[in-house]
């Protein structure tokens, strides 16, 4: 969870400034060491640049004096280092870089193209990541914006959020000295975004961790460092192009690059800002300094995920490891463009933007959008097969095309059932040609004459993907019943009496056997029209012969017998 406070503030607001003002001066004059750095990437460009004279110019704010984010910074801007950042999709997401051999750090070269491969298995925050196994992430110049040109080095500060990690892995009151934050910034940060050539053209700083300038937080000892983040001072200096603190100020805006959002769960605010961590103490002893998406200046618990980490160091000037890259400047105050080619499925559309500023217009490349696809269903039936094709409705590309085989058969559950006065509803499954079963979300099953004795009906509907009938039966049999007592022997014969049941019954049927199994050549069937009957009286059978008596009940329903199971047996021997 995330344990946001606001920053202490000072209650006088014209001792606060002067204060503030006077810190900055103090930070940009000569005899302080400049603060952090940026720089380029390609020996030759820099080469070129230092050729031609070039030296980035340092910062200029432009404040209008209104806490909404309206202020106006402009940065020169240098390339230097490297690290993953844009992700790679859709075209340019080539066979060849998917299957290439990533190392155990997940980064492989492709056609000369250092790429990263992150697995979603392997993150602890996947909340961006989405449903993909894999994402792709192309290693780019890191950009940095240059806060001050000293004439011997370069302080800067990278111009997006490029990776994500605690202040400090425990919660616990800590200082910049002892954050894991400093040592994985100067150790495999250092080692892995810069290349040996490059890590000589970082100039080594003594920093100073002022104590927080709003609380008196003690800021801890000095540093040594070769990389390390900005402090609350240092993002509150116009001298470095910031807006004085206590603004909301589109100069503390950065947003993350993809692969600090997507693969290490940098938060982002619906305006694509980022938070991002400050080396300075917050007001309590287990926090640390932050800048919040809205460009103001707030605390954190050290612990806490999901904020932007934003490099800051020193390039000596006269190194050819870096080069000039676009600057941001205060004339161009970007406005939301207007779409001068709506972009296809098949074409890329065009922007056009304005800047508010200076009225120049730029334009930019809209890429294009994914296909409208139609799911086009052609219905099965129970004698032919049916499809799905899905086809984009702007282009007619074809995604693809499904079959849907015939609904060739139903069963029910249960066939048979014994009567109860209630309703008898069987389960339904219907199969297709190829005897899988279908989704009962695609027919409705509906009975008839499904409470009395008889034979019930249900009628299956088809819908959905699917159209048509398809008809089964079941029988409802009456109640049984049961001899009562011992069967009486009787001259020549037996009186055999039973448990009536005058429910949804026509009568009774007895069958006598002289085999036990009542086999049909020695078995002979008594009918009792009457079910208030309950008992019969046969004669005219064997004198000492021994019989075998069961019976069971029926019902007559549309000129058809539906009988009950039969009862128990019981044995009887005739007398003479």
């Amino acid at each position: 969870m995330r344990k946001r406070h606001e920053m202490r503030r000072p209650k006088t607001g014209k001792k606060w400034i002067s204060r503030l003002l006077a810190a900055a001066m103090l930070l940009a004059t000569p005899q302080i060491p400049a603060q952090a750095g940026a720089a380029a990437q390609q020996e030759v460009m820099g080469q070129q640049a230092k050729a031609q004279g070039a030296s980035p110019s340092n910062p200029a704010h432009h404040c209008t004096g209104k806490d909404d984010g309206t202020d106006i910074s402009s940065w020169s801007c240098v390339c230097f280092g490297s690290y993953p950042q844009t992700e790679v999709t859709g075209d340019a997401l080539t066979l060849a870089i998917t299957v290439a051999a990533y190392d155990a750090n997940g980064d492989a070269w492709v056609d000369g193209v250092k790429y990263r491969r992150v697995s979603k298995n392997d993150l602890d925050d996947d909340q961006y990541f989405g449903k993909n196994t894999y994402r792709y992430f192309k290693w780019e110049p890191i950009k940095w914006r240059v806060l001050q040109n000293d004439g011997s080095t370069l302080f800067v500060v990278a111009d997006k959020g490029l990776d994500s990690k605690a202040y400090n892995e425990e919660e616990t009151s800590i200082t910049w000295e002892g954050c894991t934050l400093r040592s994985w910034l100067n150790e495999s940060f250092y080692s892995t975004a810069f290349s040996s050539e490059e890590r000589e053209a970082i100039v080594s700083q003594d920093v100073v961790n002022e104590d927080n300038p709003y609380a008196g937080t003690e800021g801890g000892n000095n540093t040594a460092d070769k990389v390390y983040l900005l402090s609350i001072g240092e993002t509150a200096n116009p001298f470095y192009g910031f807006c004085e603190y206590n603004i909301h100020s589109a100069s503390r805006y950065l947003k993350p690059s993809d692969y600090a959002h997507i693969a290490r769960g940098v938060h982002i605010s619906d305006a694509g800002n980022c938070t991002w961590w400050l080396r300075s103490p917050a007001h309590y002893a287990s926090g640390a300094g932050m800048v919040e998406e809205d460009g103001d200046v707030r605390d954190m618990y050290v612990s806490s995920s999901g904020d932007a980490v934003v490099p800051a160091l020193h390039i000596d000037l006269s190194s050819v490891r870096w080069s000039l890259a676009d600057p941001i400047c205060p004339q161009h105050n970007w406005f939301d463009g207007e779409t001068i080619k709506s972009p296809t499925c098949t074409e890329k559309g065009e922007q056009e933007y304005i800047c508010t500023v200076c009225g120049e217009t730029k334009k930019e490349k809209l890429e294009k959008i994914p296909h409208t696809y139609k799911a086009n269903v052609i219905r099965a039936t129970t004698a032919q097969n049916g499809s799905i094709t899905e086809k984009c409705t702007v282009c007619g590309n074809v995604k693809g095309s499904k079959t849907i085989p015939a609904a060739k058969s139903a069963a029910l559950k249960t066939a048979s059932y014994t009567y109860n006065g209630k309703a008898k509803k069987p389960s339904v499954t219907v199969k297709d040609s190829s005897g899988k079963a279908i989704n009962n979300s695609n027919y409705t099953a509906t009975y008839k004459n499904n409470v009395d004795v008889g034979k019930a009906t249900v009628t299956i509907k088809l819908k959905g993907n699917y159209k048509g009938t398809l008809t089964e039966t079941f029988t409802i049999c009456p109640k049984g019943t049961s001899i009562s007592g011992k069967v009486a022997a009787k001259s020549r014969g037996f009186t055999v009496k039973w448990k009536k049941q005058p429910k949804s019954t026509t009568g009774y049927q007895v069958q006598v056997s002289t085999d036990k199994k009542f086999a049909k050549r020695a078995t002979v069937v008594k009918t009792v029209k009457r079910n208030a009957t309950t008992k019969l009286t046969v004669n005219k059978l064997k004198p000492n012969k021994k019989y075998y008596v069961r019976i069971r009940t029926y019902k007559s329903v549309k000129g058809k017998e539906y009988c009950s199971g039969w009862s128990k047996a019981k044995s009887v021997i005739t007398k003479r």
